[in-house]
């Protein structure tokens, strides 16, 4: 009876550790330049070229290790398809298909996707998403870091954590990619 109980214990643990787990690294960042055009949801030229740029800055921080592709989906056919078209160049990178199942106002679910799904323990995840709902998404990751500027498409927001889900370090880093970016490095 006590080496069940000890194994059940055991178990238990294990299992509240594992819930309790997030990626080793978060890197969010706002979908790349948009046109002038309001109406048009795709990216501009500048944003295709970020876009194909991406894949490189965010091999440094995968240090060999899987990258997962999340990109706030459509909510509608008019909407948005620029989170998912920042990632395209990145997911033929890495060979991975892009979790665009989360629409506008579905970030909080998306975090709690990545802290309660094991499949994402140790990775480097990559979101891209837009502006508006990027700070309450760094909440949810435990960093309030205030509002995404509707004005900066050159930056990345990341996230070290823990084997058990901890925030052990927070960056705020220029991309550095593309011509005019920004080049400070932020706390």
């Amino acid at each position: 009876m006590k080496k069940f109980l000890n194994l059940s214990i055991f178990l238990l643990v294990l299992d509240a550790s594992a819930a309790l787990a997030m990626p080793k690294t978060v890197i969010l960042i706002r979908h790349a330049e948009k046109p002038v055009d309001k109406d048009d949801i795709h990216l501009s030229e500048k944003g295709y070229a970020r876009a194909k740029a991406l894949p490189g800055f965010f091999t440094k921080f995968s240090k060999g290790g899987m990258i997962r592709l999340f990109a706030q989906g459509q909510k509608r056919a008019d909407s948005s398809l620029r989170p998912i078209e920042t990632l395209l160049p990145s997911s033929k990178k890495f060979g991975q298909e892009i979790n665009h199942q989360f629409v506008k106002d579905d970030s909080p679910a998306m975090v709690e996707f990545l802290k309660s799904s094991s499949t994402f323990n140790g990775k480097t995840v990559v979101i891209s998403w837009g502006h508006d709902e990027i700070g309450m998404i760094s909440q949810k990751l435990g960093k309030d870091n205030g509002e995404w500027s509707s004005a900066q498409f050159d930056r990345a927001w990341v996230y070290q954590f823990n084997s058990v889900g901890k925030l052990m370090k927070f960056s705020n880093l220029p991309q550095k990619l593309l011509p005019g970016d920004s080049q400070e490095y932020t706390k």
